[in-house]
């Protein structure tokens, strides 16, 4: 065998191993349990794992039941509130601290979810907890519902993509890799292939639930951190950025037709000028950085001042809204 033929059959072996340890790191059975007794959830993150409490949030671990030393606010939402750091970072303790003594901000959420699984969530493991005040943090991507995919003989939960799908099925079940590249290319449609019918269910299931409770529900409404520079110049914010922000001010659009108060983050995004706050990976241009969780937390502690002084809550202003 000549010096290029076994150079090539090498680079193959090692193509070969790249993609089986790929393969490998793309299952998410290290750190996901999928909760049968919990309908709707689809999945969490393991309890005690990567920083979470013994409810698998990214959280301190409290008391269930009602604690009459504070007014507890229990905050759901995706990956844009469970946080990229540890619990201390995320923007609901920044409200906590800005909030002050007498108020305590949990936060309920789980990366990836949807608006329905936001429901689940509070249905199956918020009331606990007896909350004061809830507040959904829909962020643009809950338009587009998410499930869980099972795979081998039996089959077995392993991962999780959106419901809408672009690969056969039999390439989805039997590698993540291309699961993941599918999530990739989903993200990139989903201002043209939004459910905006399943995100108002889901609100109004979420509304529903806070009003047999008799607990008051606010919506935190949340976009990319970039969309700060939506009218400047310099191009800051491109079209899918432009894109979801039309996603915003839809969903805004649905949950004041509900009823239900709404607060956008976007102009306190706007006000901080976050678009300067680098993420902590540079392709990631949705995530907050740790000082982006700090703007947030502010926002959300101005909107929680508002919202319990009778004071108008901010929204999305048309006129600057693609």
């Amino acid at each position: 065998m000549s010096r290029r033929a076994r150079a090539a059959l090498f680079g193959l072996g090692a193509a070969a191993l790249l993609l089986v340890a790929a393969e490998a790191a793309g299952r998410h059975h290290a750190h996901m349990v999928f909760p049968a007794d919990e309908p709707g959830r689809g999945y969490a993150t393991v309890p005690f794992a990567y920083g979470t409490n013994g409810g698998g949030f990214l959280e301190r671990e409290v008391a269930a039941g009602a604690d009459p030393t504070v007014r507890r606010v229990a905050v759901l939402g995706d990956s844009m509130t469970y946080g990229t750091g540890t619990a201390e970072e995320a923007y609901t303790r920044a409200a906590e601290a800005r909030l002050g003594a007498g108020w305590q901000v949990l936060n309920f959420a789980q990366y990836g979810y949807d608006a329905a699984q936001s429901a689940a969530t509070l249905r199956h493991r918020v009331w606990a907890f007896a909350p004061d005040l809830v507040v959904y943090a829909a962020y643009t991507n809950d338009v587009l519902p998410s499930r869980v995919i099972y795979t081998g003989d039996p089959p077995l939960p392993e991962s999780v993509s959106a419901r809408t799908e672009l690969l056969p099925r039999a390439l989805r079940e039997r590698s993540s890799l291309l699961r993941h590249l599918e999530g990739a290319l989903l993200v990139r449609r989903i201002a043209q292939t939004p459910d905006y019918p399943a995100f108002r269910d889901a609100v109004a299931d979420i509304a529903a639930q806070c009003a047999a409770h008799g607990v008051p529900l606010v919506v935190f409404a949340q976009v990319p951190h970039v969309a700060a520079g939506l009218d400047r110049a310099d191009g800051t914010c491109g079209d899918a950025c432009r894109a979801q922000v039309a996603v915003a001010v839809q969903q805004e659009r649905i949950v004041r037709g509900l009823g239900v108060p709404v607060a956008s983050a976007l102009p306190y995004l706007r006000a901080a000028d976050v678009t300067g706050f680098p993420t902590a990976n540079a392709a990631d241009w949705e995530h907050p950085s740790p000082a982006g969780h700090r703007v947030l937390g502010a926002a959300l502690a101005d909107v929680l001042t508002r919202h319990a002084a009778g004071l108008p809550l901010p929204g999305i202003d048309p006129l600057r809204a693609p």
